[in-house]
């Protein structure tokens, strides 16, 4: 992962197991809120160490 952008693709350690259909960004320089009741359905998960590589950008692109 980049700083504030990080692919996930068939390169990703995390793509075969992500069941992401396609692949995807992850850009935390550009964050949006989304309300829980207008999530319909999950697309896919990632690994608890790629989940902490987004969680630290985040905190840096908030500056926490």
């Amino acid at each position: 992962f980049g700083m504030n952008r990080g692919d996930i693709d068939q390169t990703h350690r995390d793509w075969q197991q992500s069941g992401l259909r396609l692949p995807s960004v992850i850009n935390t320089s550009n964050l949006a809120t989304v309300r829980r009741a207008d999530i319909r359905h999950l697309t896919g998960s990632l690994s608890m160490t790629t989940m902490q590589l987004i969680d630290d950008s985040i905190r840096v692109a908030l500056q926490l």
